[in-house]
């Protein structure tokens, strides 16, 4: 009787153990593998002074988590749904229970205080009574020979306390008005419009081609760290590794890239040698995705005009295994270690 009770509470731990990790494999299996799909849908009329209209759907895991945004007239607008429920009206429940629970413990504690605060009134009143009347007779002797001169001393302070009083007034005055204005001037930044956005994303495009030319350029000077540099960068493991994470990147786009794109685009920068240096290298990722965008350049006006539409899902197991058979290959090992030893030697 003894060891079939015991067999008996085995074979249900193993079976409560069994069933958590089919469990926990399930989930795993669920968030490597079911696609992340999503829906995006951007325009803009440029003769009309239309800003930027987006909007963006995201659906993962079958449905259980739900991401909406809508841009529209410079205004954003979130919202998250997990199994259907906004997680904001769950954010909204959640405080109106944090301040009943504070409502409730808060006339506790004001009694409790209440109480402390009493005896050390009563404590101090003690104090007081037994310290006063040992100092009563010492001052009605000093009281006579003290009033002119604390008569003077009062007039001063109060003339002291009053210009005193008119420095922190003022310096609270300047304050106050520092800080509207550090406050006006953070809600002007924090409004920033798509096309100021745009032109900031181009002017850090300018600032990284800038410092690339100045790397190629030390390069060519021929000094010795250049050429330390140089050997680095064309030598077979850089060479081979850059092979390596190009085929990769090339498939990563290909599964991230939306599957079907509808564009009418008609696009410029006002700088002709920069909106041929954009448009080639966007030429160079459509020929390696196999997509397709009709842009029109124009390469006398900063102009953003058109519309896009696209649809594509993305995979958490597709991205997880590119990164690891980058990290697992020969190439990169042997690049890991050559630029461990060029770091030391630097």
């Amino acid at each position: 009787m003894l060891f079939s009770i015991i067999g008996n509470i085995l074979l249900f731990i193993l079976k409560i153990i069994l069933f958590l990790l089919l469990f926990i494999l399930v989930i795993v299996g669920l968030v490597l593998l079911s696609p992340i799909r999503y829906n995006i849908f951007v325009s803009r009329n440029y003769e009309e002074q239309e800003g930027i209209n987006a909007r963006a759907k995201c659906l993962w895991l079958l449905g259980i988590i739900y991401i909406r945004f809508v841009y529209k007239d410079d205004k954003p607008d979130l919202a998250v749904r997990l199994f259907g429920i906004d997680l904001s009206k769950i954010k909204g429940l959640f405080l109106r229970l944090k301040s009943s629970k504070e409502k409730k413990e808060n006339p506790k504690e004001k009694s409790q205080k209440g109480i402390s605060v009493r005896k050390n009134k009563k404590e101090d009143n003690s104090a007081a009574d037994k310290h006063s009347q040992e100092q009563i007779k010492n001052d009605e002797k000093s009281v006579a020979a003290n009033d002119n001169s604390s008569e003077e001393g009062n007039n001063k302070e109060t003339v002291i306390a009053d210009t005193a009083d008119t420095k922190t007034f003022e310096s609270d005055e300047v304050i106050g008005q520092n800080a509207n204005e550090g406050k006006k001037v953070s809600k002007r930044k924090r409004k920033i419009s798509p096309v100021e956005w745009f032109r900031n994303l181009l002017s850090t495009f300018k600032e990284f081609r800038q410092k690339v030319k100045d790397i190629f350029k030390a390069i060519k000077d021929g000094t010795s760290k250049a050429g330390n540099i140089r050997k680095f960068i064309f030598s077979d493991i850089t060479k081979g590794v850059i092979c390596v994470v190009k085929d990769n990147v090339i498939k990563l786009l290909k599964h991230i890239l939306p599957r079907k794109i509808d564009t009418e685009l008609i696009f410029g920068t006002g700088d002709p040698c920069l909106t041929g240096e954009i448009l080639g290298a966007a030429a160079v990722i459509m020929a390696a995705t196999n997509k397709r965008i009709n842009i029109t350049p124009d390469f006398e006006r900063f102009v953003l005009e058109g519309y896009i539409r696209a649809k594509g899902r993305i995979r958490i197991a597709t991205v997880l295994f590119i990164a690891i058979k980058v990290i697992l290959s020969d190439e990169w090992k042997s690049f890991y270690k050559e630029f461990k030893r060029f770091k030391e030697e630097k």
